[in-house]
């Protein structure tokens, strides 16, 4: 598979926390495509990225570790553990609402977190908005908890008993709403915003486990993401090809992700540039203040030294004269000419 690229060809300087972000974008592809994007780097930004890994090398290594595609460069940092929304978050964490499946039709149905919840069809709408009416209890309730406990997702178990206790609490039951459950699963850090992972429907309990299991494999790495994935339940539409699936959709990821980093190490250079330019320029026009005023200051002195010449001659020209009486000469010269 080839990955496409757009790289910018700003020359930059970037910033460490850029060309860092760069580097583990291309480390990540698979080598045909690291060297592509590394050959469609702009100069400036691959001899930036080429010092700094440099820097980052210790001295005892080998020389392929200052290379971009060096096996042995550190990996990214992985994420933080998933931690429950707040406020606005939290409100946008599911979606719910009755849909009608056919003229004659209507569900019910919730997201919640990376669940998928609906109900059994009903052939009377007021009878799906009274499951709607349980559903939306039941997202309360797991909202609150998930809030309260960012490690609630982990107990499937305990997870999977709330769930009985809220709908028994309105009068119903899963078995009763006839509640289907499937997970569908968006990785942005791994696979991008575009896709998602979604298995079939599952038992509920199954579903709670799977969707624990895929949580933290999400959080951990893409290696564990990946085996949690293909070890997963698949619809049997897109069981075929699913690990070619898996992969090419990775690739993508990545090479959107180093297009972007590619960018950002740009416009990072770029600001740098700018930067640079404008206090060069600020430089410049205080060293030119500075010599316009050294310059009006010589010239003034000049000017005083000439001046005080002038007077010196006049002094001596009144001194020589022939004409000069007794009392002139103890008044001396006139004020005029007087020493200043």
């Amino acid at each position: 598979m080839t990955v496409s690229f757009e790289m910018p060809s700003v020359p930059t300087a970037p910033t460490d926390a850029t060309l860092d972000g760069l580097r583990s974008a291309l480390q990540d592809l698979p080598k045909p495509d690291r060297l592509e994007g590394i050959r469609r780097l702009a100069p400036a930004v691959r001899a930036a990225l080429l010092a700094f890994m440099e820097r980052r090398s210790p001295k005892s290594s080998s020389p392929s570790s200052s290379r971009p595609d060096a096996a042995d460069e550190a990996a990214p940092a992985p994420p933080p553990p998933h931690t429950a929304p707040r406020g606005r978050a939290a409100r946008r964490l599911c979606a719910a609402g009755v849909r009608a499946v056919s003229s004659l039709k209507y569900k019910a149905h919730v997201d919640v977190k990376a669940l998928r919840i609906y109900t059994r069809a009903y052939a009377r709408r007021e009878l799906a908005l009274q499951s709607q009416e349980a559903l939306w209890r039941l997202r309360s309730a797991l909202v609150a908890a998930s809030t309260l406990d960012s490690e609630f997702w982990d107990r499937p178990e305990e997870v999977c008993q709330r769930f009985r206790e809220v709908l028994c609490a309105c009068g119903t039951s899963p078995e009763k709403l006839g509640l289907a459950v499937y997970v569908s699963l968006r990785a942005d850090r791994w696979l991008g915003r575009r896709f998602h992972i979604t298995t079939p429907v599952l038992p509920l309990l199954d579903a709670l486990r799977l969707h624990s299991r895929l949580l933290r494999a999400r959080d951990l790495s893409w290696e564990a993401l990946r085996e949690a994935w293909l070890s997963a339940p698949r619809p049997k539409r897109s069981a075929p090809g699913a690990e070619a699936r898996a992969r090419e959709a990775r690739w993508q990821a990545l090479g959107r992700q180093a297009a972007r980093a590619a960018r950002a190490a740009a416009r990072a250079l770029d600001a740098v540039s700018r930067g640079a330019a404008r206090e060069r320029r600020e430089a410049l026009r205080a060293a030119a203040s500075s010599s316009r005023a050294a310059a009006g200051a010589a010239r003034a002195a000049a000017a005083a030294r000439r001046r005080a010449a002038g007077l010196r001659r006049e002094r001596w020209r009144w001194l020589r004269r022939k004409d000069l009486t007794t009392e002139e000469l103890l008044r001396g010269p006139p004020a005029e000419l007087a020493c200043r």
